[in-house]
Order: C-alpha cells, then structure tokens, then sequence
C-alpha cells in the first residue's frame, strides 16, 4: 500500500484508490512531511468542504509546532514550513505562490481539472523544483484518467497506482466482503 506508493514515488504521483484506502491520511503526511523541513506545501480540492476535514485534520496533528493559523486556511509552523489550502472553485487557486509539494486530492470529482493545473498549480512547483500528487477514487475517463494515464505510460517523472480499499491494513476484509454483497458490481 503506502509503503510501496513511498518507495517507488517519483515526481509526478497519481493514485487511483478505493475510497477507504486511506488517501486523506497519506495527503496529510505529505504536507506534513515538507512543512516540518521548513517548506511550503499547497493542497488543493474540489470543494470547500473537502478541504475544511483535512485541514482540521492537519491542524491537529500540527497543533505542538504551530506558530499561526490564519483565517485563509493556511497554517505556519515553528519550522519556517507553510501548509496553504485550496478549494478549486477559483480556477486561479495557488496562482503566484511556490510550493515545494502540493496535494490534490479527490480531483476526478473536479471538472475542469486540467485547466486550473495548467494555468495555476503547475507554475507552483516551478521554483523549488517541487513534486505533485494527485489522489482521488476513480470515477471515469476524466482529466484525472489522464494524468494517471501518464505515469501508466511511463511518462519521465510520473508514477501512477491503482490500489483497493482491501490494502489498507485498518479495513476488515470481512466489511469489504460484506459491502461487496449490498452493492453493485462495480
């Protein structure tokens, strides 16, 4: 699961994953990860709402080494290393700022998911030379299909992986085969 996700990253990283493989807690770790080597990290989601759980998320988990939250969803700690939060309901989220990693997750649910990449959250990796991933359950041949088709591809610099909610450690295989009996095949 994780482990080989960690292991095998490249620059670019796309995650098809079943919706409790547990993508929330790796974006958390990930900007947490940079954050505390004093850098700046962007996660960027569909919606408000999404983004609202993994920041409370992180701000818990950050509460020890905070040095300030602000009221725009970003968080400083004592480390010099910034975690910025991004509803993708403006097509210019993230424009102008530099990242060390950003985080989008859930953008098959995010139409017009190429355009905001190409035209705002790309440019932000531009001066740290930073990575992206990308994390969403599938849903369709959508921009976020494309990407992962990237890394299948073998495209310089991307990775792609399709994992089940079945590798995640914490889920009793017993409930998956449980839900697997009350819902459609696909």
């Amino acid at each position: 699961g994780q482990l080989e996700v960690l292991q095998t990253k490249q620059r670019f990283n796309v995650l098809a994953c079943g919706r409790r493989w547990g993508k929330s807690k790796l974006a958390e770790n990930l900007l947490i990860e940079l954050a505390l080597q004093g850098k700046p990290t962007g996660y960027f989601t569909p919606t408000y709402k999404l983004l609202e759980i993994t920041y409370k998320e992180v701000l818990q988990k950050c509460q020890h080494i905070l040095k300030r939250k602000h009221d725009n969803q970003k968080i400083e700690l004592i480390t010099g290393g910034e975690i910025e939060f991004w509803s993708l309901d403006n097509p210019l989220s993230g424009r102008s700022r530099k990242y060390a990693r950003v985080v989008c997750d859930e953008i098959a649910f995010q139409s017009g998911f190429m355009e905001r990449w190409n035209e705002a959250i790309r440019a932000t990796l531009t001066d740290l030379k930073g990575d992206g991933w990308f994390l969403s359950s599938p849903k369709g041949k959508n921009d976020f299909h494309k990407l992962f088709l990237r890394g299948k591809h073998g495209d310089a610099g991307w990775m792609s992986w399709q994992m089940p909610t079945a590798t995640n450690p914490y889920i009793d295989p017993l409930e998956i085969q449980d839900a697997q009996h009350d819902l459609p095949a696909d």
